[in-house]
């Protein structure tokens, strides 16, 4: 899925946002906020940028973030988020703590006076089901490995048989 790219038209579908909507968060939030647009090409986005977006969204719709604070730790925010260790068990929640006067930043862990607990886990199951794929196999699986018992000692002692 690395070779797959998303136009703004996806993500405002994903998210119900008006062209003027993705507009103002894309001049807003870093890291999209750095990167020039060209002319007469349209804008790619991946699936971690999906994601991202959906986060953000969670953030700014849900619970009332406004976009400056959001923007204080966007980068970082898209930087962590990884759809394998959210799908196969690894840290599947971020902390937005705040720590200082407006201050945000994200962590692992709950931190400070304030934080904010971002579950990564039904962002990117939305993701997956917009874009129409089946949720991988190895989040139902430790690291995607499957514990198989061993043969029996009557079992393989049957096996060795010849017949």
């Amino acid at each position: 899925m690395a070779g797959i790219h998303y136009t703004a038209v996806h993500v405002r579908e994903l998210l119900g946002l008006s062209r003027t909507d993705l507009q103002r968060w894309l001049s807003a939030l870093p890291p999209f906020n750095q990167v020039k647009a060209k002319p007469r090409t349209a804008r790619q986005f991946t699936i971690a940028d999906l994601a991202f977006f959906r986060a953000v969204a969670e953030l700014h719709q849900r619970l009332g973030l406004s976009l400056h604070s959001i923007a204080a730790f966007s980068a970082p925010l898209r930087a962590r988020l990884d759809m394998r260790a959210a799908l196969t068990g690894g840290t599947v929640r971020l902390y937005i703590n705040q720590v200082g006067d407006g201050a945000w930043a994200v962590g692992s862990e709950a931190q400070g006076a304030l934080s904010v607990a971002l579950d990564l886990e039904p962002i990117w199951l939305a993701v997956y089901a917009f874009v129409g794929v089946a949720m991988p196999a190895q989040r139902e699986l430790a690291l995607g490995l499957v514990s198989l018992s061993g043969p029996s000692h009557q079992e393989d002692r049957r096996g060795r048989q010849a017949r």
